[in-house]
């Protein structure tokens, strides 16, 4: 446990430092220090790159490209993970696999919560603590590659540039065929989404769950496995923590989407929270599926907070950093299995 520890104290450690150089009275969206947040982000591409054993998934991935294993990883076409699979197996390093996927999933959700994030602390800490994001990126290890680069390619829909937009998205699904759900994001993400509009598709979504699973299970029966019910479903409660925070961008609406790039964000956040109603109860596939959507709750989250609570932002911030320290060792140690004990390449000898 205690590497998880360490993390966490090196989170407070940059932030403080960070606090120190801007050498003014905190503010909620105060100018932050590139390179103090980019050194927690490395810590974090080190654990996820360097790691041995730690994550469900880690050992189908090593060992289907140790020993060339015919596997769903390299079985569904995803062309870019094919020839990534082929490089760390010609070289018989594994780890080559771990280190380039790691290294697009922080970078390019590093690099838009810095674009993007009224505060990036917030952004960066709710990412490694909420048990869907960082933890779970040990696990589906693909798949997060796939979702950095949609999470990133988000800016070309508010610039217009559908081309571009495109094109990550097609790179995406070479990665993890599931990106291309962001086609469907795109769409919805032009709506304009008044509340009345959210709600009565919230109605739609929860009555389409069957129909949801009909279509996953018929034309990609490849995902079906991830639809079937089960008794312990990782990640279901945190459809609590979603709908909490469409609720309170629903009261804000107005300030929430006042700007274009506010507005995408908050549109591709709905699209991700009505994938989560659909399929809700049915396996892995909400909570995994949705994400392409929810992993916007890392900048429309700080940005809520900001504006409900502006007479009291430090106090409220307090109390969720917090929080999400406890529910991030919580996870660990209900996922101790996965998560626990926590090993380097260099130590699994």
């Amino acid at each position: 446990m205690y590497p998880y520890a360490l993390l966490v104290t090196a989170f407070f450690f940059f932030k403080l430092i960070d606090f120190s150089l801007t050498k003014k009275k905190y503010q909620p969206t105060h100018p932050t220090q590139n390179n103090v947040i980019i050194a927690f982000s490395l810590i974090l591409l080190f654990m996820s790159a360097f790691r041995h054993g730690v994550g469900w998934d880690y050992y189908a991935y090593y060992w289907t490209i140790l020993l060339d294993l015919e596997t769903n990883i390299t079985s569904r076409g995803e062309l870019i993970t094919e020839s990534i699979v082929k490089l760390a197996h010609t070289n018989s390093e594994p780890l080559i696999y771990f280190i380039i996927n790691s290294s697009i999933c922080l970078i390019l959700i590093t690099k838009t919560i810095k674009d993007y994030s009224e505060d990036q602390w917030m952004s960066i800490f709710l990412f490694t603590c909420f048990p869907l994001f960082f933890l779970n990126s040990l696990s589906v290890v693909r798949f997060f590659s796939a979702l950095a680069i949609v999470f990133f390619a988000a800016r070309y829909i508010a610039k217009g540039s559908i081309i571009k937009y495109l094109i990550c998205i097609l790179v995406a699904s070479m990665l993890h065929s599931s990106a291309v759900i962001g086609i469907a994001m795109y769409f919805l993400s032009r709506v304009n989404l008044t509340p009345v509009r959210i709600f009565i598709l919230a109605l739609i979504s929860t009555s389409l769950s069957t129909a949801a699973n009909f279509y996953a299970s018929s034309y990609f029966p490849q995902y079906a496995v991830y639809t079937e019910k089960t008794t312990t479903q990782e990640g279901t409660l945190a459809i609590y923590f979603f709908a909490a925070l469409l609720l309170g961008c629903t009261i804000f609406h107005k300030q929430i989407t006042k700007t274009h790039e506010s507005k995408i964000h908050f549109n591709c956040f709905v699209f991700g929270f009505l994938i989560y109603l659909a399929f809700y109860g049915q396996g892995t596939m909400s909570h995994r599926l949705s994400l392409y959507g929810t992993i916007f709750s890392l900048l429309i989250f700080p940005k809520l907070i900001n504006t409900a609570f502006r007479q009291t932002n430090t106090y409220i911030k307090t109390i969720i950093y917090i929080s999400l320290t406890a529910i991030f060792f919580y996870s660990i140690d209900v996922g101790k299995e996965t998560y626990i004990p926590y090993r380097t390449i260099f130590e699994k000898y």
